[in-house]
């Protein structure tokens, strides 16, 4: 996967001199206060919005808007889509839980913390493996209490036709999720909670779920990326132009190493 960003910074003895803009750092490339200890566990089960509600409840300020704009226009779009009764699974909700327990989709949870420290981090992706630096995309990064953990900014593996095709074969479609942000509730043995992220507008186009609907209503809603010495970087509410789909998901794992 390429590079989300490139931070270099130019420093000059010039006493007028001004800072070269360039792109945040992500915290998960900054050194970890302590040694860190990492938990995997498998997702074996995922809640899908069902209504506006319920997309409102799963929301995450994923873009650290100033204004405080909480984001889950793609969950809102599932919203949409499922369009169902309360208390009964939607046919894409029953698809995904199927690829999940049968294998076809494999999607983790990796939880990083230190003994005796409050820092955490949280990495989402599709391989078992636990997170390496440089190798597997970048950790959400936050802190720990107990049970509970909080986490932004990081980099996902995201099965995104999952959660919008009705056919379990459409599970293997992955993308890359920018702004992951995490809220969840670990013990020994189980994890559960809500994540974030956003997906590129460009990740949908080919979803096809009832004459292009998915396609038509997937408009952005967050400027995430922009240019930076001619490649594309992580660069939050930089260039003003809307180019992600804000999402937020309940999670339920289970501890696998």
């Amino acid at each position: 996967m390429k590079r989300v960003l490139l931070l270099t910074l130019a420093l000059c003895g010039c006493v007028d001199a001004e800072p070269i803009l360039a792109p945040p750092v992500l915290p998960a490339y900054a050194q970890a206060p302590c040694t860190l200890s990492t938990t995997t566990y498998r997702v074996v089960d995922v809640e899908l919005p069902v209504n506006a509600r319920r997309a409102e409840e799963l929301d995450f300020d994923l873009d650290r808007d100033p204004t405080g704009r909480i984001d889950n226009a793609a969950g809102v779009l599932v919203a949409n889509l499922i369009d169902r009764e309360p208390d009964r699974p939607a046919p894409v909700e029953v698809a995904l839980r199927q690829a999940l327990s049968s294998g076809l989709l494999a999607w983790y949870v990796h939880v990083q913390r230190c003994v005796g420290d409050h820092y955490a981090r949280v990495a989402v992706t599709g391989d078992a493996t636990p997170p390496r630096r440089g190798v597997a995309p970048p950790a959400a990064v936050g802190w720990s209490d107990g049970e509970h953990i909080e986490a932004s900014e990081g980099v996902a593996e995201v099965p995104v036709s999952a959660f919008f095709r009705v056919t379990p074969e459409a599970a293997a479609t992955w993308t890359v999720g920018l702004a992951l942000a995490a809220s969840i509730d670990v013990t020994a043995d189980e994890l559960s909670g809500a994540i974030g992220f956003a997906v590129g507008g460009s990740s949908l186009a080919n979803l096809d779920y009832g004459d292009g609907f998915v396609e038509a209503a997937a408009i952005p809603d967050l400027d995430l990326v922009a240019l930076y010495r001619g490649e594309l970087v992580y660069w939050p509410r930089h260039d003003g132009r809307w180019d992600h789909m804000s999402m937020g998901i309940g999670v339920r794992a289970v501890r696998v190493r």
